[in-house]
């Protein structure tokens, strides 16, 4: 098949308003995920761990985390920035890997673009770290860490808005990132006075969601299930003041 060069006629030459470009939504398959998995656990494994100056990169499960939050952020991060957030300082075998890794993730912020603007999250599901054993809680922190640096990211951004709805929604889920799996800050005696009294709040804030979502579901609330009640009420809040963010 080929491919035009010729120039289109631009619909405000004819007096007439131009139509927004509809973006594709292409999911990744289950098959898909794990090949991306993979390939940001070799990118991870390329820069030393214990290298606390390093820029580390990011797992899947961090990646979702992060998309997540710029979904839902107020405004669109370009695409170059949160490449640089998830690559860090790794790197991949050759340029090929590298930009296959690019395609996959792209496919992915789009399908929480989709999942966060135009879905209710009944059927949503983050990419966590889940225990072979079903009864096992599952692990949030890495998911939640992701979400935090999504946050941050904007921060300018996010600090314009005035909603205290959606600010006690984004710090549960910040707390989380320190939690384990059953949603429970444990507080070192190690802790200085100001990171002693952090941990207290973020403990506290916790048990309140656990009990208000343990009540609202008639059962013992996980980290995992007030992760999920915090995003859908943050996405309420949050879709009613915003505009619609675009697929990259």
């Amino acid at each position: 098949m080929s491919v035009s060069h010729k120039k289109p006629v631009v619909a405000t030459q004819l007096g007439q308003k131009p139509k927004p470009v509809k973006a594709v939504y292409n999911p990744l398959t289950d098959n898909e995920l794990d090949v991306l998995e993979a390939l940001l656990e070799a990118l991870a494994n390329s820069v030393d761990p214990d290298d606390h100056d390093a820029h580390q990169p990011l797992r899947l499960d961090a990646v979702d985390g992060l998309f997540a939050a710029l979904a839902l952020s107020p405004s669109i991060m370009p695409i170059a920035d949160w490449m640089t957030v998830i690559f860090g300082e790794g790197t991949l075998s050759n340029k090929e890997t590298t930009q296959r890794t690019r395609n996959l993730l792209i496919r992915h912020y789009n399908s929480a673009v989709h999942q966060f603007r135009k879905t209710d999250l009944s059927d949503y599901f983050p990419c966590i770290s889940v225990g072979e054993d079903d009864d096992e809680a599952a692990d949030v922190a890495a998911w939640c860490t992701g979400f935090a640096l999504g946050i941050e990211a904007q921060e300018e951004k996010w600090a314009e808005r005035s909603d205290e709805d959606a600010w006690t929604e984004i710090y549960v889920i910040q707390a989380l990132k320190d939690a384990d799996a059953a949603g429970n800050i444990i507080i070192s005696d190690d802790l200085d006075g100001g990171e002693l009294e952090l941990m207290h709040s973020k403990a506290d804030l916790l048990e309140l969601m656990k009990e208000e979502v343990s009540e609202a579901l008639e059962e013992p609330a996980d980290a995992l299930t007030m992760l999920l009640f915090a995003l859908s009420r943050l996405q309420e809040t949050v879709i009613k003041v915003k505009k619609p963010v675009g697929y990259v």
